[in-house]
């Protein structure tokens, strides 16, 4: 049995010098270190081989010599670390030899000596090239010496053209990247198609309603499009009448204008727009022609509406600015109707109206550090003529202003002919005594001096809201008393004789002594004064038997004393108040406060 080729395996005879499968050149009779196949180990030690004799120059390869796949693949291994005796030189290959696979493994057999520079390879012959008729360079073995590195071949210079064998292609194909992977994509949206849909131009059916301005109340118009429009009569927060409008075929943008009337516009927002009604709705029929613009594509058309309107009750503050102020309503009705509010008939007149007044002058008297709220619930009751009943509440809700009067206090009893009025009140509030108009500061504090004429007389502190807010706002009145006398000497001396609390009844038990008349004599413990408003600490000596009878005086004037100053002071026992470290102090607002009188 002959040896294996080295280069495909297959079975030669003694005497062949080129394997008759791939072409190989025949070496010598592999040792026992060689394998199977006819490849050295790479474990087995390396067995001298035989001087070959000189090699032969190769003829040119036989036509259609080639791999399966038409390339012969690179050789990649590591050359060996030590020489050894170069091989004889390979026959020319064989037509029609190749390898099992079309590709000689590298790396695998075992590396031979280094071989002498072959001589150069003639031309190859026309047809001798891969199966795609072209020889490319780098690829396909320019050697016949198989398990050989090739010989270091000189790159071409640029746009050079590789050689061809009478190929059927005339140059080398561009080498082309591989195309980026394949990501899905999805398929475009179909377009949206626009129903072109609204009311009709004619008028609309109409849902017979009752409205209550100010209350609630709605009342439905259907169009013959599958969209109705929602009309509601409402009053805004500044007390304007208007035409609550819902619209669901209506998209944001959409203007409504009122073609009759004052011409008012809006915009529809989330399918809703308020049309401002230049005058109030009458009782009875309200026609109105609304055009509907809508944006972009959408259909543009003019609604007619006729709104019947059954009875008005709404709320009036103008019996705010009263002498006596009072909160009013107004009611409306169709002729016929039965109407009832807060449990009360009212009687209508001949035009079907008719005004309820409601007296607020508690609500809107007195002093008070804050501003209040008023609140009226007032439930109605409407009998149309045909019988048919509707219920609901009339909510009235405004603020109050806030108003303190510092100077002359409650009660003042002054010789002079003029006296300060001074206080605080809400920012931007306006304020009067008597009529005559004070100054007011930025920050609420406002003050004046008014006339006084000999005897007890009143004097009425008004504090209303800037005009702007005149129906947001109810004005707080107040009132003090002022006594002019001749002489505040003889008015001490009567008081004087007046039967009053001792210190030591005051400083026991303050609360006890609220509203009786008081006098205290002694000396000032300490003193501040601001907008003509003092406030003293006197150590009052009378009836004190416990060394020390603290009292705060109140005194709505302007008096010149420091404290170690003598004082004597006339008034009333005021609500007592609580000191920083838990005591009560006892209060006296002051009608007089005299300096320098000891007791």
């Amino acid at each position: 049995m002959g040896k294996p080729c080295a280069q495909c395996g297959k079975e030669l005879s003694q005497d062949a010098r080129v394997c008759s499968q791939c072409g190989a050149p025949v070496q010598a009779m592999p040792t026992a270190a060689q394998t199977m196949i006819g490849f050295s180990s790479p474990l087995a030690p390396p067995v001298a081989q035989p001087q070959p004799p000189a090699p032969a120059p190769a003829p040119a390869p036989a036509p259609m010599a080639q791999t399966m796949l038409g390339f012969a693949a690179p050789d990649l291994r590591v050359p060996p670390a030590q020489p050894a005796p170069p091989p004889a030189q390979p026959a020319p290959l064989a037509a029609g030899m190749k390898t099992m696979l079309g590709v000689a493994a590298p790396g695998i057999a075992p590396a031979p000596a280094p071989q002498p520079q072959p001589q150069p390879q003639p031309a190859a012959k026309l047809g001798s090239g891969t199966i795609l008729g072209v020889a490319v360079p780098g690829i396909a073995p320019l050697h016949a010496t198989p398990g050989l590195a090739p010989p270091p071949q000189p790159q071409p210079p640029p746009q050079a053209k590789p050689q061809f064998s009478g190929t059927m292609l005339l140059e080398q194909a561009p080498i082309v990247p591989a195309p980026a992977p394949y990501v899905p994509e999805a398929a475009p949206a179909a377009p949206v198609v626009v129903a072109r849909r609204g009311f009709p131009l004619a008028a609309v059916a109409i849902v017979a309603s009752v409205l209550l301005l100010g209350g609630g109340g709605a009342i439905l118009y259907f169009a013959r499009s599958s969209n109705p429009l929602t009309a509601t009569a409402k009053v805004s927060p500044e007390g304007k009448e208007q035409l609550h409008l819902v619209c669901e075929g209506c998209p944001d943008g959409t203007m409504a204008t009122l073609s009759n009337g004052n011409g008012a516009t809006a915009s529809f927002t989330k399918h809703e727009a308020d049309l401002d009604l230049a005058t109030p709705l009458a009782i009875g029929d309200n026609a109105f022609s609304i055009a509907l613009d809508r944006p972009g594509v959408g259909r543009d058309e003019t609604v007619k509406l006729v709104l019947p309107l059954a009875y008005r009750i709404r709320g009036d503050l103008d019996g705010l600015a009263a002498a006596t102020p009072e909160l009013r309503v107004d009611v409306e009705a169709q002729k016929g109707a039965t109407v009832t509010v807060d449990g009360k008939p009212v009687t209508l007149d001949a035009s079907g109206k008719a005004t309820l007044s409601y007296d607020v002058s508690a609500d809107t008297t007195g002093e008070a550090d804050d501003v209040r709220t008023l609140e009226r619930k007032l439930p109605y009751e409407v009998v149309g003529k045909d019988k048919k009943k509707s219920q609901g509440e009339v909510l009235l809700r405004v603020a109050v202003m806030r108003l303190r009067v510092g100077a002359p206090g409650a009660s003042l009893v002054t010789d002079q002919p003029r006296v300060w009025i001074a206080g605080v009140t809400s920012k931007g509030g306006v304020v009067t005594a008597n009529g005559a108009p004070l100054t007011v500061a930025a920050d609420g504090a406002f003050e004046g001096q008014v006339d006084v004429q000999d005897g007890a007389q009143k004097i009425v502190v008004r504090a209303s809201p800037p005009e702007a807010d005149a129906k947001k706002v109810a004005p707080r009145t107040t009132t003090v008393s002022v006594e002019r006398v001749a002489s505040l000497a003889s008015e001490a001396a009567k008081l004087d004789k007046a039967p009053t609390p001792g210190g030591d009844a005051l400083a026991g038990d303050p609360a006890a002594a609220v509203g009786q008349a008081a006098a205290i004599t002694g000396s000032v413990i300490d003193a501040r004064a601001e907008h003509h408003h003092a406030v003293l600490l006197v150590s009052d000596k009378r009836d004190c038997k416990t060394g020390l009878c603290v009292v705060r005086v109140e005194y709505g004037a302007d008096v010149d004393v420091r404290a170690g100053d003598p004082v004597a002071a006339y008034g009333s026992v005021g609500k007592p108040i609580s000191t920083p470290d838990g005591k009560t102090l006892p209060v006296v607002d002051a009608t007089i406060v005299r300096k320098g009188t000891k007791k």
